[in-house]
């Protein structure tokens, strides 16, 4: 399961101040079935309220972000593709800035020389400009 990343505790301002707020969003799917669940936005799942079955796909909801905005339609009201799905799960819906690498390599708290190498491992065909 993965949360949108304005899926937060509580009520929000935007309920408080009855401004038309997007609502609360979460995906689920065990590989082959892909579901949306939709509540109203101060609405969140409580742990205690999901079967052992259920479980986050980075093992917390701070770490299960789905890589959709407010604004996209498909999620917000309609049905997204199977392809948007699975890109908005992956995190591929967006490129890759520099900004993301350095907030990777120090969320996961390694060395420079450590990350040089992982990065150097990766060996992508560079495109030809």
């Amino acid at each position: 399961m993965c949360r949108a990343m304005w899926v937060t505790q509580g009520v929000s301002l935007k309920d408080s101040f009855s401004v038309n707020a997007v609502d609360t969003l979460y995906a689920l799917t065990d590989g082959n079935v892909r579901a949306i669940l939709r509540m109203p936005r101060s609405l969140n799942l409580q742990k205690e309220n999901i079967k052992g079955f259920v479980t986050w796909k980075n093992d917390t909801p701070e770490d299960s972000e789905l890589d959709i905005s407010e604004e996209d339609e498909a999620w917000a009201t309609g049905i997204p593709t199977v392809a948007e799905f699975d890109r908005a799960w992956s995190g591929q819906s967006r490129s890759v800035t520099s900004k993301d690498v350095l907030d990777a390599i120090r969320k996961k708290g390694i060395t420079n020389e450590q990350a040089i190498k992982a990065i150097n491992a990766v060996r992508i065909p560079r495109k030809k400009s």
